[in-house]
């Protein structure tokens, strides 16, 4: 299959659960507005992070499966430009202390979701 039509596969699948994510942290959590987002890319990246782990392990072909589900669907799922826009905003209109802590957990958390479950995945699968 043309590694092009496996990422807009993926991505649409990625898209469309962020979508579902947003509307649920929307209606459960309606007064944290980042929330959503937040969920999305410390999730979306420790998902990756073990899917990584998972891949380095195998003897397989692995050009397809990253360009479906790296690029694809964890590219559709996390969202860095609404991470932005988040961001932005909070600086424009609250305490800019508020867009220093949203920034903080979500790097912070992203890279260290995704490191820890790069390394369970490594050690579960090795």
């Amino acid at each position: 299959m043309n590694g092009f039509l496996l990422v807009a596969l993926g991505g649409a699948i990625g898209s469309v659960l962020r979508h579902a994510a947003s509307l649920a942290f929307a209606r459960y959590l309606p007064s944290v507005e980042t929330a959503g987002t937040l969920f999305v890319n410390v999730f979306g990246s420790a998902v990756l992070g073990f899917f990584m782990g998972w891949l380095i392990t195998q003897d397989t072909p692995r050009s397809l499966l990253f360009i479906f589900f790296a690029t694809g669907v964890a590219g559709g799922f996390t969202t860095f430009s609404t991470f932005s826009r988040e961001t932005i905003h909070m600086v424009l209109n609250g305490p800019p202390l508020n867009a220093a802590a949203y920034v903080i957990v979500s790097v912070i958390g992203s890279l260290g979701a995704y490191f820890i479950a790069l390394t369970i995945a490594r050690r579960a699968f090795a």
